[in-house]
């Protein structure tokens, strides 16, 4: 098919032509080529201002061997006047056959939009770095669009987060409910993969902070607590898990103090001089730092709200066993807890004592 070549770009109500272009059929546009696809494009309102001010830039293509087209740049462009039922699209014809700068193009277009999601910027530099057609490295890409390397690692982390968490990672600083935000995101980049989805939306859920998110990452990634749990805390309140976390500082903080100053259990301390202002150290015997240690690593009870208890029946049919088997566990090891320190409680209550048989004779 023959193409008009004008001199002026084309406003479709006043059918005039302001910048050199060609005018392509849209039907010869291949729709598979487009680079990004986001469902949240308001192309509405572009088509909108298209119609009533006109195409303000062309959009830029590449002609195919089977004679159709490829879009580089303005794919929101072409969709916009797609819907407004036009015929016919000003375009740019492009000669170049190198693939990374046609990528770069459309990378560096899109970056420019308002509503870019990071999943979907991130997806790109996957593309760039992973595709055969490319393989370029991190450095190579933040030097082509002006960002440094840590951008984008920090991009290439969140694809390590499930479909249903990257659905809801948005561009916005703000804690919107049910959303994430990047840095929110990130703040869980260390936790375990078993762990971090289910964080990431019960996080989103109870719109969290940053730094509290950042706290229940260092809960998830500590080695003082086992991943039953950890998957115990997944069930309770967000604030729970901070309080674990403030926990597990206090015990670290306890076990730093005792590193600094080592003591031997069942010392007898020295008497101290109050003219000297001498305040010795109190030494615990073992017992004592049994019990502390078991006190700090349980958090204080707080009755847990009905509608957080009747969320089980949320719970898939094929986790309800191994949900009730972690009650199960739970249970049993607080039952042994409490008949053990019971007979403690009645032996300090009640000591034996040693009688010294030496005397006797």
């Amino acid at each position: 098919m023959l193409l008009l070549r004008v001199r002026k770009m084309y406003n479709f109500e006043r059918r005039e032509y302001i910048m050199n272009f060609e005018l392509i059929p849209i039907k010869l546009i291949d729709e598979s080529t487009i680079l990004t696809r986001d469902a949240h494009d308001n192309i509405e309102e572009l088509a909108k201002n298209i119609s009533e001010i006109g195409l303000l830039q062309p959009i830029t293509v590449k002609k195919l061997q089977n004679g159709n087209y490829r879009i580089i740049l303005g794919a929101r462009r072409y969709k916009a006047v797609k819907l407004l039922k036009k015929t016919h699209i000003p375009a740019n014809i492009s000669n170049t056959e190198d693939e990374t700068e046609i990528y770069l193009q459309q990378l560096a277009e899109n970056m420019e939009r308002e509503n870019f999601s990071p999943i979907e910027e991130a997806k790109l530099f996957y593309k760039l770095t992973t595709d055969p057609v490319f393989h370029k490295s991190e450095l190579y890409i933040s030097q082509k669009i002006g960002k440094n390397e840590r951008y984008i690692k920090r991009k290439l982390e969140l694809l390590k987060f499930g479909k249903d968490v990257q659905e809801i990672i948005h561009a916005e600083k703000e804690i919107l409910p049910n959303k994430l935000n990047e840095e929110q995101a990130l703040s869980l980049k260390k936790v375990d993969i078993i762990f971090k989805d289910k964080l990431a939306l019960k996080a989103a859920s109870e719109q969290v902070s940053v730094n509290d998110l950042k706290r229940a990452a260092q809960v998830y990634t500590s080695k003082e607590l086992d991943d039953e749990s950890k998957f115990t805390l997944l069930a309770l309140p967000f604030h729970d898990i901070v309080e674990t976390w403030s926990i597990l500082e206090e015990k670290k903080i306890e076990k730093q103090r005792f590193a600094d100053k080592p003591r031997l259990a069942n010392a007898t301390t020295l008497p101290s001089h109050k003219e000297d202002h001498v305040v010795l150290p109190t030494v615990f015997t073992e017992i004592e730092v049994l019990l502390k240690s078991l006190i700090s690593s349980i958090p204080s009870h707080r009755s847990i709200h009905l509608t957080t208890i009747y969320s089980y029946e949320n719970i898939p049919i094929d986790r309800k066993q191994d949900f009730l088997k972690l009650i199960d566990g739970l249970v049993t090891n607080l039952q042994a807890h409490l008949i053990e320190w019971r007979k403690i409680k009645d032996i300090v209550k009640t000591p034996i004592r040693l009688v010294d048989t030496s005397k006797q004779k």
